[in-house]
């Protein structure tokens, strides 16, 4: 009876053990049948930050790759089967993947590495049409002059400011009429009126010249010819008014040649010394414009990271300079396959509204081939689109001038009739026997600068000399004798139009 008991006792117990044995092995083929899967199929972070990711369902430890480190790296790894991994984002913007192997299973998750969020100052508005229509000018003007230079054979370094060019020739557009100021304004503004392309001239150069952070100064003047031309009182005083204009009434002799250079040496703060060398016998007025800036680096390169590197020069020179080095976060641009980046003037706690911006060419692309691709809306959107980013800078010092006679040049822009006999600049001045008409002759653009690791001095000036035109009314006046048959009008004075219109054929007596 006692033997019969105790094998009973065993019964329950094997049960146990089976029921167990069994569970355990439907967990393992439970699990074997859930394959591994990443938490993410794709990851979208910012520069330098950081994102999480895992094995689901990992049943052996997890070896963690990427397929490119510049972009984004395996930073910590989590877990009894490293399962769970810190993905960190590299200094380089793209794409790479990340791979979880697991036995012979391999998982990938795209990885996507962004700019860093702008937390420079974005202008977030559409471009205004003043503003394209100033940067197309500029460019235009820039793609011209170093077109001419070439053709001269000239490969100097060439410095332009089209703020002085577009003031002052906008000083000399107030005064023009019919197809000479249609032109003038077709290629100055895109079409915007004169009157309203001066206001944003205007508003432009005081806005600047009120900076606490730095200094940026514009002057211009007016000097006619005394006794021989008759200047209109409201062209005077439109750029009065407009562009705070100083008016001279002078000999136009030696004396007058040095009294405009050193004018203009005192008002461009004495970093231009000449502009004008002599003025012709029929010279009649001159229209001058002057622009100074003065800014330092808001944030200075060091004194030790100057150091002496390599410049490759245009023409396969290898020159010794002073680079200037920093490693810094700063405002970086693409535009047109090249890559640069801006640098405030001002103070850290006051940033100027000036910045100096390096661009670099493509690479296999010369210079000269990058300045024909720039186009106004590209260049505006790509400051407006620019971003924070860490940036290995190397940047020499330099200093230089330039000086170009511009006539030729903005004739093949489009302004021509402003330069010929035909040339109308009848509200400019009144036609008198001397003068009977004026046209521009010669447009004279001089520029400096110099750039180190404090800041940048720059420098522009420009002047428009006009002189007497003769092909509308010539010296000698017309003479009209009306002694035979002709037509003749009664018209509105407020419109031309023919009140009255006849001929006469006879003379009753």
């Amino acid at each position: 009876m006692k033997r019969f008991t105790r094998k009973r006792t065993w019964i329950p117990l094997f049960c146990f053990l089976l029921i167990g044995f069994s569970l355990f092995f439907v967990r393992i083929r439970g699990q074997a049948a859930v394959k591994p899967s990443l938490s993410r199929k794709s990851i979208k972070i910012t520069v330098g930050k950081t994102k999480t990711l895992k094995v689901r369902h990992a049943s052996r430890k997890v070896k963690w790759t990427t397929t490119n480190k510049k972009i984004a790296k395996i930073k910590k790894k989590s877990g009894k089967r490293k399962q769970k991994v810190v993905i960190k984002a590299g200094k380089k913007p793209g794409k790479c993947y990340i791979k979880a192997k697991i036995g012979k299973r391999t998982l990938k998750c795209k990885i996507i590495v962004k700019k860093k969020a702008d937390t420079d100052k974005v202008i977030q508005k559409e471009i205004a049409t003043e503003d394209l229509a100033f940067t197309n000018f500029s460019l235009a003007l820039l793609k011209r002059t170093v077109q001419t230079d070439k053709a001269n054979g000239i490969y100097d370094n060439v410095l332009i400011s089209p703020d002085s060019v577009a003031t002052a020739l906008g000083m000399t557009e107030i005064g023009a009429a019919g197809q000479t100021l249609a032109e003038m304004e077709n290629i100055l503004s895109g079409g915007i009126t004169a009157e309203a392309y001066n206001k944003y001239l205007s508003d432009l150069n005081q806005r600047l010249m009120s900076s606490k952070a730095l200094i940026y100064a514009v002057s211009n003047s007016i000097w006619a010819k005394e006794g021989l031309v008759n200047v209109r009182d409201d062209f005077i005083q439109k750029n009065k008014n407009y562009h705070n204009a100083d008016f001279y009434q002078v000999g136009f002799d030696e004396q007058t040649v040095t009294d405009m250079n050193t004018w203009v040496y005192n008002k461009s703060r004495k970093m231009i010394d000449k502009i004008i060398d002599d003025l012709g016998k029929d010279a009649r007025m001159v229209l001058i414009n002057t622009v100074a800036f003065e800014g330092q680096w808001a944030k200075p390169f060091q004194k030790t990271a100057i150091k002496t590197d390599i410049f490759n020069a245009y023409n396969g020179a290898k020159q010794k300079v002073s680079m200037l080095k920093d490693v810094e976060n700063y405002p970086y641009l693409e535009l047109k396959g090249g890559k640069g980046f801006a640098k405030y003037y001002g103070k850290d706690y006051a940033l100027g509204e000036i910045a100096f911006v390096g661009l670099l060419p493509p690479e296999n692309m010369d210079v000269d081939t990058y300045i024909e691709s720039l186009d106004s809306a590209s260049f505006l959107n790509s400051w407006n689109n620019r971003t924070n980013i860490r940036i290995d800078l190397s940047l020499p010092k330099f200093h230089y001038d330039y000086g170009t006679e511009m006539g030729g040049v903005l004739q093949d822009m489009g302004i021509k009739t402003a330069f010929t006999d035909n040339a109308d600049f009848s509200r400019m001045a009144n036609p008198t026997p001397e003068t009977p008409a004026l046209k521009i002759s010669k447009v004279l653009h001089k520029t400096h600068i110099e750039l180190d690791e404090n800041g940048t001095k720059a420098a522009a000036a420009t002047a428009v000399v006009m002189e007497k035109a003769t092909a509308i009314f010539g010296n000698d006046p017309v003479k009209l004798s009306f002694d035979r048959p002709f037509v003749y009008a009664l018209v509105d004075t407020s419109t031309g139009v023919p009140l009255f219109i006849g001929e006469v054929r006879s003379i009753a007596q």
